[in-house]
């Protein structure tokens, strides 16, 4: 009994070493109710008030630290540090009990005069400052409103209008402006690097009221050969939450670039609407170029980031007619609209190469998650239109993941290379269109993809898409080394008034692998070129060919293997042929093996040099070819043969009889003449 009345007095004693003396209750958590006043200027006082303050902590505005005045439970008085930033700002209270945070500060100052002081109050103001607006319209009349290196906000679009005949946001070296919140209703605004501080305004510098698309995007790449990025520093006009409402007078009105004064600009348009299909969008700069949840609906246009990046993510621009847009360092658009809907569009990511630059160089082109469209209203006139250029240099060309890529016309993606750096992925794409049909009227459109490589390989890749064209897919390049992958696509080509061929051609190139592909060509062929050091795969692709010709064709030398394909005919010509092979200069291995031909008139067709007996080691093994055999050529045409093809162990549709068969096979003098035949004992039975 005494030990366990000791061991429990024990445990008591630790129990209460444990819990120790009561503890007092935790400070209370700071809330923040109002901050007065609601608009103070960088050095001024203001007081927040609130509760559970205690009788210190820290407060900060715009993340940064301000001096306190005096402080108590329920008030506390600061000053806005002269280094916070403008605009609306975020207070915030930290003590030990916690944090409170308030949205309710505007850094700046407040301008409550008339409209025809404002210019004035904007010059009279320190560069940087932040002014705001009240809810009201402000006519600024007919001459320049220069929004010049202050951060103008309003109480948000439609509640703040600034309404002239010209308004220009002006930023000048090492400054970042804001303009936002408000609407800007003006047939003419525009953008510049610098100032009119301290000179006369006057009336002279109105943006061009025609856009020639070509004159200015040279005239953009001068001013920047003139004033390169890197030799001054920074500035940067960010147009956000913003509403243009250009109001036209008759004209066309104009939101561009006014070039003598700004070559180097960093230019953000976020949350920024111009719809109005009158007016022309001129928005040309130096600097880089970002167009973040926009919407622009314009005449025409050109965005364009000379000697820097194109950046648009979120947005929509719609042209009713031709659209440019351009870079050199990267140009990106990504979950985005683009289109032209009655013209041509380009798509450049070498400007100043291509516009007369001396830098010959560019950047990379990507494309994700978007639409881009360039559209023919009306294709039964004369005038052809909806053409869509994509182009690089020394960089990379990549649309990936796209809902539509759609040319009226011809859509063609180009990349120069020389290095190794312009590989081209054309990748997961759900709606690729060029051409259109309208009722009678056909417009035909050609899908084109062009490497041109230097020595060092650049890749192709062209996988998962969906191709529909009413003329042909062409997919080509020159170069040394490097792969072409086409794979796992779905085709819809050809029309009435245009074969629907595909063209592959890898001449030069390491390899070429052609597989899994599916769908449709109307009176086309599937071509595949090739040159002495590539590799060709022709793998597991079921494909039909209506009123085609040629089904098949391989041309070239090197090395190509035909495996696990079904090619059909549907209606086809008089003698439309299933497998065209042609080699000249150097020898070509070839292997075809466990296909189906179906539908076609004859099978096979070789044609070698007819200078030069040059080698031909082919193999045709356990091929099916369905249909029927009744007169020569129809098993096999040999033109310039030196070599004897091996075609053992095929069906020829339902004859056997190995005797009958060769008589169906032709020879021209040069084949006699070199042993140039064909083989095809044993024959399988179907």
């Amino acid at each position: 009994m005494r030990i366990r009345i000791r061991l429990l007095a024990f445990s008591c004693a630790l129990l209460l070493a444990a819990c120790g003396s009561p503890s007092s209750p935790p400070p209370p958590a700071p809330q923040i109710t109002a901050v007065s006043p609601v608009v103070a200027a960088r050095g001024e006082t203001i007081m927040v008030t609130g509760t559970g303050f205690g009788t210190q902590g820290d407060l900060t505005v715009g993340g940064v630290p301000a001096d306190i005045v005096a402080w108590s439970d329920t008030d506390i008085e600061a000053v806005v540090p002269s280094d916070a930033p403008g605009a609306r700002q975020e207070v915030v209270v930290a003590t030990t009990g916690g944090e409170s945070e308030y949205d309710g500060l505007f850094v700046g100052v407040e301008y409550t005069g008339p409209a025809d002081s404002l210019q004035q109050f904007i010059l009279d103001a320190e560069p940087g400052t932040a002014v705001l607006l009240e809810a009201e319209t402000y006519s600024v009349g007919g001459i320049e409103f220069f929004i010049d290196n202050v951060d103008l906000y309003g109480r948000g679009p439609g509640e703040t209008v600034i309404a002239g005949d010209a308004v220009f946001a002006m930023a000048d070296h090492g400054n970042d402006v804001t303009v936002a919140d408000l609407t800007i209703r003006t047939e003419d605004l525009s953008f510049m690097q610098g100032s009119v501080r301290g000179y006369p305004i006057f009336s002279s510098m109105a943006a061009p009221a025609d856009l020639d698309a070509e004159a200015l995007l040279q005239a953009a790449v001068a001013a920047h050969a003139v004033e390169p990025a890197a030799a001054l520093p920074s500035a940067s006009l960010t147009f956000e939450r913003l509403v243009v409402d250009p109001e036209s007078g008759g004209g066309s009105p104009t939101i561009g670039i006014f070039l003598p004064i700004a070559p180097i600009l960093d230019l953000t348009f976020r949350d920024v609407v111009l719809e109005d299909d009158t007016a022309q969008a001129a928005i040309v700069t130096g600097g880089a170029l970002s167009v973040i949840d926009s919407s622009f609906e314009v005449a025409e246009g050109i965005f364009a980031a000379i000697g820097n990046t194109l950046e648009v993510t979120g947005s929509q621009l719609v042209f009713a007619g031709d659209a440019q847009l351009g870079a050199d360092k990267g140009l990106y658009i990504e979950d985005s609209m683009v289109v032209a809907e009655n013209g041509d569009m380009e798509i450049i990511g070498a400007v100043s190469a291509l516009f007369g630059g001396s830098v010959m160089g560019g950047g990379p082109v990507s494309i994700t998650r978007s639409t881009v469209s360039a559209q023919d209203a009306d294709i039964s006139d004369l005038t052809e239109l909806g053409y869509v250029q994509m182009v690089t240099m020394l960089a990379p060309l990549s649309l990936v993941d796209n809902h539509l890529l759609r040319a009226d016309s011809d859509f063609v993606t180009t990349v120069m290379s020389f290095l190794g750096d312009g590989d081209i992925t054309i990748v997961g794409n759900a709606d690729i269109r060029a051409g259109r049909a309208a009722g009678p009227n056909i417009q035909e459109g050609t899908f084109g993809v062009l490497s041109q490589a230097g020595e060092l390989p650049s890749d192709v890749i062209f996988a998962g898409n969906s191709v529909a064209t009413t003329a042909r897919l062409v997919i080509t390049g020159t170069g040394t080394g490097g792969y072409f992958t086409v794979a796992d696509n779905a085709f819809d080509l050809g029309s009435t008034v245009q074969d629907g061929d595909l063209v592959v051609d890898g001449s030069g190139y390491g390899s070429v692998d052609f597989s899994r592909n599916t769908g449709s060509l109307y009176a086309g062929t599937v071509a595949i070129y090739s040159e002495a050091e590539t590799e060709v795969t022709v793998s597991d692709n079921d494909i039909t060919f209506t009123q085609s010709s040629t089904g098949l064709e391989l041309s070239g030398s090197g090395t190509t293997t035909v495996t696990g394909n079904t090619f059909t005919a549907v209606d086809p010509g008089a003698g439309a042929l299933a497998l065209f092979v042609g080699w000249a200069e150097d020898p070509l291995a070839l292997r075809v093996s466990e296909n189906t031909f179906s539908g076609f008139v004859n099978a096979l067709r070789f044609v070698g040099d007819a200078l030069v007996e040059t080698a031909i080691d082919a193999r045709l093994n356990d091929n099916v070819f369905d249909m029927e055999f009744t007169a020569a050529p129809q098993v096999a045409e040999l033109t310039a043969v030196g070599d004897v093809i091996v075609a053992e162990s095929n069906v020829w549709g339902t004859e056997t009889d190995v005797a009958t068969l060769m008589s169906y096979v032709t020879r021209d003098g040069l084949s006699i003449g070199w042993g140039g035949d064909i083989d095809i004992d044993p024959v399988k039975a179907p």
